[in-house]
């Protein structure tokens, strides 16, 4: 990969973090847990808006003028890329307003706009791309329940402390359904992007999509040793179990960090459908035994070759 590309691709992870920490802290601070981030929201918009810059600055470059300026221009006027940008970017200000200047009140009130705002991104995506209205809808549910759930993470490990397991209790009722419509929406856009076996297997993009598959499959079973056992060890006052608790998020929060370079990685490609791919495997599951089982029985290959055979008076 070029290092043009590396850049925007790192650059692109950045942005998708941030958007993703500022909808998990609204929501959390709205609907979970109360906490003063008011310093966390304005560190967060001025990380969505610098990487933002980047992400813009190198989307224009790419137009090759020689002019910057009247690129950058073309980009947010004329270019999906551009006006997914500025709704992005408007839409992230007003929640960071809402969340740092109107207590819990003013977190629900930003839930909205962070969530709307990161849910942009789905708009310069793969399924926007295809044209097809139905497989648009399922990237922009991809897009905003991920975000959603991996955002959530660092103020829920900020939470802990003061507000223990009912902290943690709650966020299962936010996890639970997130996690169902990522995997939901996961498996659509690996069918129809990355393609049978073949592209799976046999593509730059259909191994990026198994690496995330890994990591959010780490990150389900994170999520549920969590639910399952660590937070009623919580409710129970185990020694050392908030410690043991907080650790785990942290866990859960790297790999979902992990899982948003790979999903900007996946970004960047090409899917496995739209390139020629190689399957790695000396076989290829095939139906042919079913619709044609003549073509590998020599027996029933001979007697439907008899078949045909013109008849004698």
């Amino acid at each position: 990969m070029p290092v043009s590309e590396l850049i925007l691709a790192a650059a692109l992870a950045l942005h998708i973090a941030a958007c993703a920490l500022l909808c998990g802290a609204a929501v959390v601070c709205g609907w979970i847990a109360p906490l003063p981030i008011r310093r966390l929201a304005w560190a967060t918009f001025a990380a969505i808006l610098v990487t933002g810059i980047v992400l813009l600055w190198l989307q224009a470059a790419a137009m090759g003028s020689g002019d910057p300026v009247a690129d950058i221009a073309t980009v947010l006027q004329y270019t999906r890329f551009g006006h997914a940008w500025l709704l992005r970017i408007g839409l992230c200000l007003v929640a960071c307003l809402l969340l740092a200047g109107f207590g819990r009140r003013g977190a629900r009130a930003a839930s909205l706009p962070a969530l709307l705002g990161g849910g942009t991104l789905a708009l310069t995506g793969h399924p926007m791309a295809s044209g097809d209205p139905a497989f648009a809808a399922v990237g922009l549910v991809h897009v905003m329940a991920g975000l959603l759930w991996v955002g959530s993470l660092p103020p829920l490990w900020l939470a802990l402390p003061t507000h223990g397991a009912a902290a943690a209790r709650r966020f299962a009722w936010l996890g639970g359904p997130c996690v169902a419509l990522v995997a939901g929406t996961a498996l659509v856009q690996a069918w129809l992007l990355a393609g049978p076996a073949a592209g799976l297997f046999g593509s730059p993009y259909g191994l990026a999509l198994l690496v995330k598959a890994g990591l959010f499959l780490s990150l389900c079973a994170a999520a549920a040793t969590n639910f399952w056992r660590r937070t009623p060890a919580l409710d129970r006052a185990a020694p050392g179990s908030l410690h043991t608790l907080r650790r785990s998020v942290a866990i859960e929060t790297a790999l979902g960090a992990a899982v948003v370079v790979a999903a900007a990685v996946l970004s960047r490609g090409a899917p496995g459908t739209h390139l020629q791919a190689v399957s790695p495997f000396a076989w290829r599951p095939s139906l042919t035994a079913v619709s044609q089982p003549e073509r590998l029985d020599p027996r029933r290959r001979t007697h439907a070759g008899d078949s045909h055979a013109p008849q004698s008076a």
